[in-house]
């Protein structure tokens, strides 16, 4: 597996381009992207992996907690990443 710095992609932030683009000249063959919501107390974020050469999304799902647990939140979608990157081809 190799993941690309944040630093490293922080120059396509609030950028329209194309995952497939961005994903070929990273040299990486899937794309996490992600967005996070807040409301209230509560934080929404939704992950999704784009296969870069068909720009079709594999897997995405949301995750929710308290903004007190956002270590635990982050921690879950880690876990929840990495096992769907293991087992798939």
């Amino acid at each position: 597996m190799k993941v690309v710095s944040r630093t490293t992609v922080s120059c396509y932030k609030d950028k329209s381009v194309d995952v497939r683009d961005v994903g070929t000249r990273l040299g990486v063959r899937t794309v996490l992207e992600g967005s996070v919501r807040r409301a209230g107390d509560r934080i929404r974020v939704a992950v999704q992996l784009i296969d870069v050469a068909t720009g079709c999304q594999r897997w995405s799902r949301p995750f929710e907690s308290c903004r007190t647990d956002a270590a635990a939140l982050q921690e879950d979608i880690a876990h929840a990443v990495a096992d769907t990157l293991r087992t798939s081809p």
